[in-house]
């Protein structure tokens, strides 16, 4: 059959981040906001894979923003 599903009211915050064996953990720690401010100015795309959150080509500013606002967010907030 034809499956339809709507995930238009589920937030999904960026920022886990695949860890050395290419799986992610599941919660964004300090492995991901380490991962990103250590590679501030990186356009390697070994790097940039892993932690160019808005997609420009370089891990900058932009992308440890994005992870600073997903950590301030709590799932069991109203």
């Amino acid at each position: 059959g034809d499956n339809s599903l709507d995930f238009s009211k589920i937030i999904q915050l960026a920022g886990d981040l695949p860890q050395a064996d290419g799986k992610q953990n599941g919660i964004i720690d300090a492995y991901d906001t380490t991962f990103i401010r250590q590679n501030l100015g990186s356009s390697d795309a070994g790097k940039t894979n892993i932690g160019d959150l808005n997609y420009d080509g370089i891990i900058d500013s932009q992308d440890y923003s994005i992870v600073l606002q997903s950590l301030s967010i709590k799932y069991d907030e109203e």
